[in-house]
C-alpha cells in the first residue's frame, strides 16, 4: 500500500510488523548458530525405586522356589503318619476283610479316597487362597511411591501343578503304607502288632554309670 494512502495507525502497525520480522530473522540466525541438541532418555530400570522393587521381587521369587518343596515334604510326612495310624487302628478290621475274601484293592479304596480328597481340597484351597492373599501382602510390603496400584492375576497353571504335586505326594505316601501293611497275612493282621524289641542306649553300656 502506498505511503500516501496509509494512516497513522497503519503506519505504526507496519513498523511493528517490520520490527517483528527483523527479530524473527535474528532469532533464526541465532538458532542456526546454536549447537545441536542432545537428547537423553532412560527406561524404568534406571529408576532407583523400580530397580529396588525388582531386586527384592527376584529375591522373594528365589525363596518361593524352595518353600513349595518344603511344604510338599511336610504333606508327605503328615499323610504317611495319618494313613499309618488309620491302618494300625483298623488292623483287625482289615485282617477280617482279608479273611472273608475282600481284595487288597477294595480294602485300600477307603484310604486312597481319603488321600485323594485331602490332596485335592488342600491343593485347591491353598492355591487359590495363597494367590489371592500372599502376592497382595508382599506387594504392600515392597511397594513405594512409584508402585501404588496392585493388579492380581491367578496363575491357573501353577495351581494345576500344585494339585498334581499334592496328589502325587499324598497318594504316593498312602500307597507305600498300604503296600507294606497289606503284605501281612490275615491272621497276623487280626492280632495286635508285637512291640519292637528294646535297645540299650549308650549310657547303659557304660558300667560305672
Amino acid at each position: 500500500m502506498p505511503s500516501a494512502y496509509q494512516t497513522a495507525t497503519t503506519k505504526a502497525a507496519t513498523a511493528k510488523v517490520a520490527a517483528g520480522v527483523k527479530q524473527l530473522t535474528r532469532a533464526k540466525q541465532q538458532l542456526q548458530k546454536a549447537p545441536q541438541a542432545t537428547y537423553l532418555y532412560n527406561d524404568r530400570t534406571a529408576n532407583v525405586g523400580y530397580q529396588d522393587y525388582f531386586d527384592e521381587s527376584k529375591s522373594i521369587a528365589a525363596i518361593a522356589v524352595i518353600f513349595p518343596g518344603f511344604f510338599l515334604f511336610i504333606a508327605v510326612l503328615i499323610t504317611f503318619t495319618t494313613i499309618s495310624r488309620m491302618i494300625e487302628k483298623n488292623r483287625r478290621e482289615i485282617g477280617l476283610m482279608r479273611a472273608l475274601g475282600y481284595t487288597k484293592g477294595f480294602i485300600s479304596m477307603k484310604y486312597v479316597i481319603y488321600s485323594i480328597l485331602a490332596g485335592i481340597l488342600g491343593s485347591i484351597a491353598g492355591g487359590v487362597l495363597g494367590t489371592l492373599t500372599l502376592p497382595k501382602f508382599i506387594f504392600s510390603m515392597l511397594s513405594n511411591n512409584n508402585l501404588t496400584h496392585y493388579v492380581g492375576v491367578i496363575p491357573w497353571a501353577f495351581i494345576v501343578e500344585a494339585l498334581v504335586a499334592g496328589l502325587i505326594a499324598t497318594l504316593g505316601s498312602a500307597a507305600v503304607v498300604l503296600i507294606i501293611n497289606l503284605r501281612e497275612k490275615p491272621t497276623e493282621l487280626m492280632r495286635e502288632r508285637a512291640p519292637k524289641a528294646g535297645k540299650r542306649i549308650l549310657l547303659e553300656r557304660i558300667k560305672p554309670l
